[in-house]
Formats: structure tokens, C-alpha cells, sequence
């Protein structure tokens, strides 16, 4: 049996058994990670409140064929605003699910970066405007990341546009396709019909990642327009329905 070291966060925690619990990890080194946690749910237990979903910890375990085994935990951070705050509760819900439907046992640095990366700047969010783009940002760059990149530009453009030209034209995005494509490349109406503003806002995303909240401001038109690409991307190549959305539309 291999004794593994990293570092991960607590997705989720269930009840195994009488006294043990079942707590899921998104790890650095080897990605999801689920675990038994001997009298996990005894409150004197000495990894009592750090296996509260948000919580980031270091963790010592045992792998073998089957369930790991947790040997020993400490906490590094607590996003303890996350599970306080409805609001960013609701957010932060959807994070962790996305991981725990699309984690696998390989470590993924740049998965795992995003996952903190994204729980540290809900923490600071305060404008519900904020909140919205960093669902979308979320999804775009965990998309990439997963390997499902848009396309943003079509073939016959293979320079693409590295700049924001904010032209009021209209693209064709096919999600079966994967992204901008020519009309005469599609077969049937499976498309939808976007503004060049929104496929320069995702490349924009694409280069600056979340610095663009600070840089930037997206519409709602356009916020709106990159959601519907989304949902729909997701829905087609993932193939995900996740729970904790609905509660987003609480808000």
C-alpha cells in the first residue's frame, strides 16, 4: 500500500458507516481522491471541522486497489466566508461539483490552480456582477483546461484576433462543431448566431484569465450570450447537469 503526500481541497464529506466518513479531495498531485476517514463524524476526532467542504488542506494518506484510506490531515486554509455567505456558498457549490463530475485520479497543476485560484477570488467578491463573470470565467478556463477548447475563430482565419475589434458583426458557433464556424461547414441548423464582440470577450478570457474582471467590463448582452454557449457546450460534450446550478438563479 503506497503512502501518498499532497495537498487538496474537501469537495464533499458523506456518512460511512456507523462512524466513518467518506470525504472527497480534489488533489494537486493525483487529482480526485476519495477516502475513508476512520470516526470522521466523532466531533473529538482530530480531523474534527477539516472535513467541511472548502476547506484546503494537507493531507497524508494510504492507496491501495481500492478506497484510500486518510492518515493524517491539517489544515492549510479555510474559505470560511464560502460556506457563511449564501451567495458565495451558491457559487462555491458549483465549483466543487464541477470538479468532483469531471476530477479523475490523474493530477492535473493546472486544474487544481484553477480550482484555488477561483475560491480565493469568490472570497473577495462582493458585486453581484462579479459573481456572474466568475461563473462564466470558471467554466470557459475549465473547458480548456479539461481539454474541450473553443474554437474562436474560423479555419479559413488561421491568425485568429489577438485584439478586441468590438465590430457589430454576427458569427455562426456550432457546439457540435466546437466553436466559430462557416456556414457552408454546418450540417443542418445546428448552430446559433453570436456577436464578434462576444468571441473577442472569450479570447480576451483565454490571454488574461480572471485579471479581466479588473480590466474589462462584460455587458450583461454578452454575459448572457457566452452562458448560452456555455450551457449549451457543457451540456453536449459533458454531457453534466449539476445540482447546485439551480440554486444560482436564486440570485
Amino acid at each position: 500500500m503506497e503512502v501518498r503526500k499532497t495537498l487538496g481541497v474537501v469537495l464533499d464529506s458523506n456518512n460511512l458507516g456507523e462512524e466513518d466518513s467518506l470525504a472527497t479531495f480534489y488533489t494537486r498531485d493525483y487529482g480526485l481522491v476519495r477516502m475513508a476517514v476512520q470516526q470522521g463524524k466523532k466531533h473529538t476526532s482530530f480531523q474534527s471541522g477539516l472535513l467541511q467542504s472548502f476547506t484546503w488542506n494537507k493531507l497524508e494518506y494510504y492507496q491501495g486497489s481500492g478506497l484510500a484510506r486518510l492518515n493524517k490531515l491539517a489544515k492549510k486554509y479555510s474559505f470560511q466566508s464560502l460556506r457563511e455567505d449564501l451567495k458565495k456558498m451558491s457559487y462555491g457549490s458549483y465549483v466543487l461539483e464541477f470538479y468532483k463530475l469531471t476530477g479523475t485520479s490523474q493530477g492535473d497543476i493546472q486544474l487544481y490552480n484553477h480550482l484555488i485560484k477561483t475560491l480565493l477570488i469568490l472570497e473577495k467578491a462582493t458585486k453581484d456582477h462579479h459573481f456572474r463573470c466568475i461563473y462564466l470565467i470558471f467554466r470557459f478556463l475549465a473547458l480548456e483546461y479539461l481539454g474541450f477548447s473553443l474554437r474562436l475563430q474560423q479555419d479559413n482565419d488561421p491568425k485568429g484576433k489577438n485584439e478586441p475589434s468590438y465590430r457589430q458583426e454576427k458569427l455562426l458557433f456550432s457546439v457540435a462543431e466546437g466553436g466559430v464556424a462557416e456556414k457552408n461547414k454546418i450540417s443542418g441548423d445546428n448552430y446559433m448566431i453570436v456577436a464578434d464582440k462576444t468571441i473577442n470577450t472569450l479570447q480576451a478570457i483565454r490571454e488574461k484569465g480572471y485579471q479581466i474582471l479588473d480590466q474589462e467590463e462584460i455587458s450583461v448582452a454578452i454575459r448572457e450570450e457566452i452562458n448560452n454557449i456555455l450551457d449549451d457546450f457543457i451540456d453536449y460534450h459533458l454531457d453534466l447537469k449539476l445540482r447546485s446550478e439551480r440554486f444560482l438563479h436564486i440570485f
